[in-house]
């Protein structure tokens, strides 16, 4: 276990921080929730696993899709903002 001092020299346990807690639970969920989302997709009949990923996969294009276009749009914004200066 590792200890830290803080300013009044009290041992604090960092086992007892919230925000290792915090981070840990985070780093859990992002670690199982996409082996849980491809397991219930496994899980599915075939005709509904090929919707699912080919949905997934046109969602996945669309929001690239969409990404592009405002870094684009955020790209003209600040040549136009540049040229009034």
């Amino acid at each position: 276990m590792v200890i830290l001092l803080n300013e009044e020299n009290e041992s604090i346990s960092i086992m007892v921080s919230e925000w290792l807690w915090i981070i840990i639970i985070a780093l859990i969920l992002i670690t199982a929730f996409p082996l849980l989302v491809v397991w219930v997709i496994m899980s599915l009949p075939d005709v509904v696993q090929a919707i699912i990923v080919f949905c997934i996969i046109i969602g996945w294009g669309i929001v690239a899709g969409y990404k592009e276009w405002l870094e684009a749009k955020h790209e003209r914004e600040n040549k136009a903002l540049q040229r009034k200066r």
